[in-house]
């Protein structure tokens, strides 16, 4: 009776149990907290029923096992149970602790079950596997005669209750309800969703290419009325049906290798000759200029539009290629949209703003010509010139856009003050030479100065007369002093002073901008 710990050596009887010092350790059955209070020296839970407290252990062993609080456990973890447990002891999943070696619906039983009996899991089999005879959502899960089991993910739009994964006995017999499963079939031939002695062949009438022994099925032809059938070339082309007498539109799968003659839409696919040309498979395609609806139906590979305007139908392309452009209902088109134009067109074609269109690479004014426009030429477009760039040449008013011979222009936005006849962005060339009217902008001149409104070879130097700042080298432009006589001049220093005179001899009062830095001597007023 004397409190002992853990610590057997302080008792007379050598013996610490639960705590205390006793004559004799636990026998079998009796609760117990650890091992070593028990006389077969193991301690643990007869069943797996959370409800019961540890016992030891007749067997004297335990299996160890992870319960869970879903299970009725007080916490998740892993626990001890006794071994060599008699038949109807709840042993849950674990074969293991009864003495049987056989768990069958979660109690301790004789012998596992056999094939075809009622089961809820693997471990109650003598084969091991558990699992549903066939795709019938009517019937339960039993013990497969073959051993084994293939798994699938089935939610409610196939029927179960509830989604989840499944697993079904393999090597079935025929009749056996497969849906498109063959593993489940010992044929492995699923036709039909059910297992049969053999695969559809070729051209018989078929639901899924599950059916057929070449893996295909697929509409005989694009025709409206075919039906599906086994496919003898083993491969489908999936093609849109968008009308052409189906009842629905959309995707449809077409078998290939079809003979001449066979309705194909626009699939060239389908067909043995590899050519779809009007609707049905032939032996050739559409020659140059002949009128055409799609590239697949003409020899070179490319049907278009053989100019920019629209009152033409579209016609195999010579060039057997195409170029890809935006145009407009307000040039004439029904529609705006992108389209194909015939590419390597002659002189004289109407080429809109397209130069890829012609065989020159030329557009010039709407046509083709055989060459770009040259330096100084009247343009109205990029387009137009040899170097790319059509602009003013300078700010003149009264001249035309003509091709830069620099290949460069430079933008501004001008308005109606400016003197133009209306606002917008224009383009003027640069690199221009000395005398190019340029108002304040430098970099339409080749010299990068533009100075009294021209461009010339260089900036104006300190002390010299200037008219705007722009022209001055050091880009500062004011009065030389507070003289009324002096002039405007670039500043040596390259800043001036705002200052205000009231009289002094100015013929207005006003603000004035006077170069800064000025030697002794200059008259300064109060500045």
């Amino acid at each position: 009776g004397t409190l002992c710990g853990k610590a057997d050596a302080i008792c007379s009887s050598g013996l610490c149990v639960a705590g205390k010092c006793a004559s004799s350790k636990l026998s079998s059955n009796e609760v117990c907290a650890s091992n070593d209070e028990c006389i077969e020296g193991a301690c643990g839970y007869a069943s797996m029923n959370p409800a019961l407290t540890k016992v030891c252990c007749a067997s004297g062993a335990t299996a160890r096992f992870f319960s869970y609080t879903q299970d009725g456990w007080p916490s998740s973890g892993w626990r001890n149970f006794c071994t060599d447990q008699p038949d109807g002891t709840f042993c849950g999943k674990a074969s293991e602790i009864c003495s049987s070696v056989a768990c069958v619906g979660g109690k301790c039983m004789s012998s596992k079950l056999g094939p075809d009996e009622v089961c809820s899991s693997n471990i109650d089999c003598a084969e091991g596997a558990c699992g549903y005879p066939s795709l019938d959502l009517t019937i339960s899960e039993v013990c497969c005669r073959s051993g084994a089991t293939i798994s699938f993910y089935l939610t409610t739009s196939d029927g179960w209750p509830f989604p989840g994964w499944r697993f079904f006995c393999t090597n079935q017999p025929d009749g056996t309800l497969c849906g498109e499963t063959d593993e489940i079939c010992s044929s492995n031939a699923c036709v039909e969703s059910k297992c049969a002695s053999s695969k559809l062949g070729s051209d018989e009438y078929c639901t899924s290419s599950n059916d057929c022994a070449e893996g295909v099925c697929g509409y005989a032809s694009m025709s409206p009325a075919s039906s599906t059938v086994c496919c003898a070339s083993g491969a489908t082309k999936k093609v849109y049906s968008p009308s052409d007498g189906w009842p629905l539109n959309g995707w449809r799968y077409v078998c290939t290798d079809q003979p001449d003659g066979t309705l194909c839409g626009k699939a060239d696919a389908i067909c043995s000759s590899g050519l779809c040309v009007a609707g049905k498979c032939a032996s050739s395609k559409l020659s140059s200029n002949e009128v055409c609806a799609s590239n697949d139906e003409c020899i070179e590979g490319a049907c278009g539009y053989a100019s920019m305007n629209p009152a033409l139908t579209k016609v195999c392309c010579a060039s057997g290629a195409t170029a890809r452009f935006f145009s407009y209902t307000q040039d004439g088109w029904p529609s705006s949209g992108w389209r194909n134009f015939c590419t390597d067109q002659p002189d004289g074609t109407f080429c809109g703003k397209a130069s890829e269109i012609c065989s020159s690479v030329a557009c010039v004014g709407g046509k083709c010509m055989s060459s770009k426009l040259g330096p100084d030429e009247v343009c109205s477009s990029n387009i137009d010139c040899a170097e790319g760039a059509c602009g003013y040449p300078s700010l003149d008013l009264t001249i035309s856009e003509v091709c830069c011979r620099s290949g460069a222009t430079i933008s501004f936005y001008l308005t109606t003050s400016d003197g133009w006849p209306f606002p917008g962005w224009r383009f003027f060339c640069t690199n221009q030479p000395d005398g190019t009217l340029c108002g304040e902008t430098d970099e339409i001149c080749s010299s990068n100065a533009c100075v009294e409104s021209k461009c010339a070879s260089s900036k104006l130097g300190s002390d010299e007369y200037c008219t705007s700042s722009n022209d001055c080298a050091e880009g500062v432009c004011g009065y030389a002093s507070m003289s009324p006589a002096s002039s405007t001049v670039c500043c040596a220093s390259g800043a001036t002073k705002k200052v205000y005179s009231p009289s002094d001899g100015w013929p207005l009062n006003g603000w004035r901008y006077v170069c800064t830095d000025q030697p002794d001597g200059t008259l300064c007023g109060k500045a």
